[in-house]
């Protein structure tokens, strides 16, 4: 699923809005913490261009746990 969305999230910020409309972005906030390294990537990805839309946009990704998230992703070895 990650990857996915992290090719159509980096088709520019239009593409946003139609990612966070289908409510995927708590699901993809939990695979940071996958154990398979490729998932967490994609994933990260995909939060990374959600993170270059909108105030607005960024709030949601925020309210979602995207940067609790990447705190543990960036102190996990």
């Amino acid at each position: 699923m990650c990857w996915a969305l992290s090719y159509i999230s980096d088709g520019g910020v239009e593409q946003i809005p139609t990612i966070l409309q289908t409510n995927v972005l708590g699901r993809i906030v939990e695979l940071l913490e996958h154990k398979e390294m490729a998932i967490s990537v994609s994933c990260l990805r995909t939060i990374g261009n959600i993170l270059t839309g909108s105030d607005d946009e960024t709030q949601v990704a925020i309210e979602a746990g995207a940067l609790n998230a990447m705190d543990r992703l960036i102190t996990n070895q």
